[in-house]
């Protein structure tokens, strides 16, 4: 799942929230545009907030991601898996620098499972972009993503 996907504003297999999307090449001094692994656009956490990934009554696994600090050098990134509410996975890194993006794979192989996926940061926005999940049993619901595309970088971080 790249940020192209929901160019849609939705997704019907899985529900995301705070998810939001923006073409990486017009930001070039940013971790959006190098962390923008397939063109054009990179996903990034909306207003800072964390992303969800939910999946009511089915179950997903997390395969792989790539990361980058959109600002922030040293950045931290925590995930969290769940399973009906409960904490089932976690994972923390920092991301160094807003020029290098990170792939992730065998670190998230205990993402397996999940029916609701968090990641969050310690102050500001994450690009993220070529997540892989696995859809292991359907989701249950109709459900509209809260996926909105940016077109003014200052509507979500008050940045240019």
């Amino acid at each position: 799942m790249d940020a192209d996907d929901g160019i849609e504003y939705y997704r019907s297999d899985i529900r995301l929230d705070t998810w939001c999307a923006l073409n990486g090449d017009n930001y070039a001094d940013s971790g959006y545009n190098h962390g923008t692994i397939s063109d054009p656009n990179v996903g990034f956490n909306g207003f800072e907030d964390a992303i969800s990934m939910t999946c009511p009554s089915g179950s997903f696994s997390l395969h792989s991601v790539w990361l980058t600090p959109a600002w922030t050098n040293d950045l931290v990134v925590e995930m969290k898996g769940y399973v009906k509410g409960a904490e089932v996975a976690s994972f923390s890194t920092v991301l160094a620098n807003t020029t290098i993006p990170t792939f992730f794979e065998s670190e998230l192989s205990v993402f397996s499972g999940i029916d609701a996926l968090v990641i969050s940061t310690n102050a500001d926005h994450v690009a993220v972009d070529d997540m892989v999940i696995e859809i292991a049993s359907p989701c249950v619901f109709d459900m509209k993503a809260s996926f909105v595309p940016v077109e003014n970088m200052e509507d979500v971080a008050g940045r240019t």
